[in-house]
């Protein structure tokens, strides 16, 4: 059973957080939420998790994405999605076995926003023919 983290911003509003508490089906995951404190520090710590692989995947919910797309994506093995699409959620597992979900509360709502969770939980890497891309980038970060 895989870990994942589902950080929340402390700006998202109380109704958003109920409903997609309630609303996430994690049947196969075993989820924590973890309210902000420091964002920058709290997202440092989960990308240092996802390295030392103490959980499987995050799943930010912030204002616009950005901030956990610049600050996590600066770590090796952490692959960061700025998604607020069903369809791409889907995709950037599937093609590029992403471990962090960066979703914006401010631009969808929150029905929008459960979709799109559940999505990504749902859905499983390809490998085959993504797995060439992968590597090459396995070994490019193993060269810094």
């Amino acid at each position: 059973m895989e870990n994942i983290s589902i950080y929340i911003n402390k700006a998202c509003p109380q109704a958003y957080r109920d409903y997609l508490l309630k609303n996430i089906k994690a049947t196969n995951f075993q989820l924590k939420v973890i309210e902000e404190k420091d964002q920058f520090n709290d997202l440092v710590s989960l990308a240092q998790q996802i390295q030392k692989q103490e959980i499987a995947r995050a799943i930010i919910i912030d204002e616009f994405g950005t901030l956990p797309f610049l600050v996590m994506g600066k770590f090796k093995k952490v692959v960061v999605a700025q998604i607020s699409d069903h369809h791409s959620a889907r995709m950037t597992i599937q093609h590029n076995n992403s471990n962090v979900l960066a979703v914006p509360f401010q631009v969808m709502a929150v029905e929008n926003m459960v979709d799109i969770i559940n999505t990504y939980l749902t859905a499983n890497f390809e490998a085959g023919r993504h797995m060439v891309r992968i590597n090459m980038l396995d070994v490019i970060l193993k060269e810094e």
